[in-house]
């Protein structure tokens, strides 16, 4: 029964996230065709003008992440705490960048919606552990609401009951175990937060 409550808690909080995103990135994905139909389908003549201002957000925001990045890099690195290539401090600044800019534009692509709904999550609603996690070589990122660290992350076979699939991109929230679209794909995890404590340092 405990299990089953948490799973419903975990439900909630991603389809919350999930409708944030949504209401926040309202510019959608460059690179989802549902941008461009739904664009020309809502807004009829003035369809490819609202593209182009989504196209041009676009560029802004990746221009910007790129500019905020270093700006974060040489910024850690003048306190004397650089970024190390690979590490979970790195994975967590780029996610915050991500997310602070993909709300700031108004769109992105799955890693960014990922972003903000992973941050979402995390700080809004407090539910732990989370998990970032990208398809391997599929260049397509989600995350998971309570998977057992115990579980493979590269093996959605092995999740827990409770965990939750939370995928703005692709309008997605399910119950992981229910969520055929994982299967056989190739899975890595990108970043974990077990819980709110779980602030990583290296």
């Amino acid at each position: 029964m405990a299990a089953v409550l948490e799973r419903e808690r975990y439900l909630a909080a991603a389809l919350e996230a999930k409708a944030y995103v949504k209401a926040n990135l309202f510019l959608g994905a460059s690179n989802d065709w549902r941008f461009y139909s739904g664009s020309m389908a809502l807004f009829g003549p003035l369809g490819p003008t609202v593209i182009t201002m989504g196209l041009g957000a676009h560029l802004a925001q990746q221009w910007t992440i790129m500019s905020d990045s270093r700006a974060e890099g040489n910024a850690a690195q003048a306190a004397g705490r650089p970024y190390l290539r690979g590490s979970r401090r790195l994975t967590k600044a780029m996610m915050e960048i991500w997310s602070r800019d993909g709300l700031r534009f108004h769109c992105g692509n799955c890693g960014v919606q990922s972003a903000v709904a992973f941050v979402r999550l995390r700080d809004h609603w407090k539910v732990f552990p989370l998990d970032w996690i990208q398809v391997k070589d599929g260049d397509h990122g989600f995350v998971v609401v309570g998977r057992d660290g115990s579980t493979d992350a590269a093996d959605p076979g092995s999740w827990n009951d409770e965990a939750v699939v939370c995928d703005p991109w692709k309008n997605l929230v399910q119950p992981a175990k229910a969520c055929h679209a994982l299967r056989g794909e190739s899975l890595e995890l990108v970043y974990r937060q077990a819980s709110a404590q779980d602030i990583p340092s290296d």
